[in-house]
């Protein structure tokens, strides 16, 4: 007889989130965030991307309160490839991704100090020249039995021998400007207006970029400085009060799917609320949950992710038609509509939903008010 106890509920739960952000530290070698990570040099993005995957994954293997099996969620993560997460997360194409990695590769081997435009398209071509004449090998010797996937040439050209075509997002210019964020850190792309390849005065250049946000200090001098004096802060009611605690206290960073919807929502103190409100949803459903029509919320969040990683300047209406392509791309299409109407179909909903929010909100203000009152 087993005498072994069995784990409770909320052992499996901590068990289940343990894997989950294991999975998504780009720090721990053979995890799916670091295989990533080995293509991307960003932690935070790779962290992001896998997981979104795995939220992605997982949503039809929750139960009724939420939560997901711990040996569901080993299974999950031991699928996840990093063409897999590229792909679902970023919009990037399979065979894209393919190509990057042996252009990679070869570039890491060959490490040239500082290749041009033209010495970068020939190492790509090069990479995929290589890897198709092994595939083509290996059809001689039968040990290929299915059809052959061509991988696209640095003009985003099909290596395909017979009637090549345009693969769409591919090549070595789309891979570089999707990844223009990550520059110059990123191997793979050096800035475009710039072929001297000097990377010291470039990385200075990117870090003397970064803005340094520091948390305002709500000292006397803070309240003197926008007219707030002692009297109007007691006559403040306790309702009044209490809406303006997240105002003047130091609030933890937005973090997860909050991150994405507020990115959509575009006002942190609507997004906390929010999530509040609702912290067991997705932010797709919580978007399709305030009005907002679920082929575009799901084509938003998609097209706000890219407009994060891309490098100005940044052309939306290109973004957006990339964000419909992938998402009309997925087993279960969920897609806006292509184009500029598409595009401004969007952002009338995207301005809806903040009325609305904050519609939402004053009523809410206004009952607490009268509550105390009362």
């Amino acid at each position: 007889m087993d005498n072994a106890r069995k784990p409770s509920k909320q052992q499996l739960i901590r068990r289940s989130a343990h894997i989950r952000e294991h999975a998504a530290d780009p720090t721990a070698h053979g995890t799916p965030a670091w295989k990533v990570d080995q293509l991307l040099h960003d932690g935070d993005l790779s962290a992001m991307s896998v997981l979104d995957v795995i939220d992605y994954e997982t949503r039809r293997l929750k139960d009724a309160d939420g939560f997901v099996d711990p040996s569901d969620m080993a299974g999950v993560c031991r699928h996840l490839s990093r063409e897999k997460v590229l792909h679902v997360a970023l919009g990037v194409p399979v065979l894209q991704v393919r190509a990057a990695s042996r252009y990679l590769a070869l570039l890491a081997r060959e490490h040239p100090a500082a290749p041009t435009f033209e010495e970068r398209c020939d190492i790509w071509d090069r990479a995929v020249t290589e890897y198709m004449d092994r595939k083509w090998e290996r059809v001689a010797r039968h040990e290929i039995k299915d059809r052959i996937k061509f991988l696209p040439m640095s003009d985003g050209m099909s290596s395909a021998p017979v009637a090549p075509r345009r693969m769409s997002g591919c090549g070595l210019k789309a891979w570089e400007d999707l990844y223009r964020s990550t520059a110059p850190k990123f191997v793979g792309a050096p800035p475009a207006d710039d072929e001297r390849g000097d990377w010291e005065y470039w990385e200075d250049q990117a870090a003397r970029s970064r803005p340094v946000e520091a948390a305002p200090v709500f000292d006397a001098a803070f309240l003197a400085e926008h007219g707030i004096d002692r009297s109007m802060v007691e006559r403040l009611g306790a309702a009044d009060r209490e809406r303006i605690r997240p105002l003047v206290e130091r609030t933890e960073p937005l973090h997860g799917g909050a991150v994405r919807l507020d990115w959509v929502v575009g006002n942190e103190t609507l997004t906390r609320a929010l999530v509040r409100r609702w912290p067991e949803l997705r932010p797709d459903a919580l978007l399709t949950r305030l009005g907002m029509p679920n082929r575009i919320s799901r084509t938003a969040l998609v097209f706000e992710q890219l407009r994060r990683i891309s490098r100005p300047p940044i052309d939306e209406l290109a973004l957006w038609n990339q964000a419909v392509a992938h998402q009309a791309g997925l087993k279960h299409p969920r897609a806006a509509r292509w184009g500029r109407d598409g595009l401004n179909e969007y952002r009338h909903q995207q301005a809806l939903l903040r009325r609305r929010l904050v519609a939402a909100l004053q009523r809410e203000g206004r009952r607490e008010a009268a509550l105390a009152r009362a």
